[in-house]
């Protein structure tokens, strides 16, 4: 979730919040959370934690090849290797064939 739409969600009373991380960061990442009424809170920030340390992100880098988000890390090898290609999506083409496509979904993963 952006911050943007975590606060958007947060000023219509949604039972969301965000924090700002402690500088050390070059981005935020997309998605960390811990549900409000988690059962395991303390071990879902935990965790959170890990996947933010240096061992984490580089973990992160190596299975999910993803670009880490601390400044006192280096890109791996194999994320250089793909450094110079460009992925482009044909939104319009995504969009023109959304129902198409949402039934691939559902098929695939079993869904009603």
């Amino acid at each position: 979730m952006h911050f943007s739409t975590a606060e958007g969600a947060r000023q219509r009373d949604a039972p969301v919040n965000w924090v700002v991380l402690e500088p050390g960061y070059k981005d935020p990442p997309i998605v960390v959370a811990v549900a409000k009424n988690a059962p395991h809170a303390a071990a879902a920030r935990l965790f959170i934690d890990y996947t933010l340390s240096k061992d984490g992100q580089k973990l992160v880098q190596e299975v999910a090849l993803r670009e880490n988000v601390r400044i006192d890390m280096e890109s791996s090898s194999d994320l250089l290797k793909l450094k110079d290609i460009a992925m482009k999506t044909n939104w319009d083409s995504i969009f023109a064939n959304l129902d198409t496509h949402c039934k691939a979904f559902r098929e695939n993963f079993r869904l009603p």
